[in-house]
């Protein structure tokens, strides 16, 4: 019998939480993938059903600079845990220290995936803890793979919130 592969986790395990993210971009800054490997799953909460939303991974350059490595499309859906096994061919390859983020359209009313800002009771269990972030008016209709955000340069705030997205990684083989 063929072991079950051990998935690595980035992000907080998925719950309901209070508030609901802005359409704006966010990028996780404070946690980032340990090993390289190949993204084959995400679970997030989703909180508001007509929404697509776009999960991304980000690779950090010099400074405040931040490379769009890729991005998979979550489509719109009930408004409940959600996870969403990613095609062979849509997988995004990550490297050490790449982060995640998530994106929407700039015509969405609001974001879709679950958070709280730190103001608010949410237990520290599961990986409850919060991150810090950047939210930054970039929208999904301005961004492309292999697009570079720098931080320096768009109006953005730094925030501690916890977000209710996590990536699984079926970590790379050591060569």
């Amino acid at each position: 019998p063929t072991a079950k592969m051990k998935l690595q986790k980035v992000g907080r395990q998925p719950r309901d939480l209070p508030e609901i993210s802005s359409n704006k971009l966010i990028l996780c800054l404070s946690e980032s993938f340990q090993s390289a490997g190949t993204i084959v799953r995400w679970d997030y909460y989703r909180k508001e059903s007509i929404v697509p939303v776009y999960v991304s991974v980000w690779r950090h350059q010099e400074g405040n600079k931040y490379q769009l490595v890729d991005y998979n499309e979550l489509n719109p859906g009930v408004i409940d845990f959600q996870t969403k096994e990613i095609d062979d061919d849509e997988q995004i390859e990550v490297q050490s220290g790449d982060i995640i983020g998530v994106f929407y359209s700039k015509y969405s009313i609001s974001g879709a995936v679950a958070m709280a800002t730190d103001t608010q009771e949410v237990s520290k269990d599961d990986n409850g803890n919060f991150h810090r972030v950047a939210e930054a008016e970039i929208f999904e209709e301005d961004l492309s793979p292999g697009d570079v955000v720098d931080l320096d340069e768009v109006a953005h705030k730094i925030a501690n919130v916890a977000l209710a997205l996590q990536a699984n990684i079926k970590v790379a083989d050591k060569v």
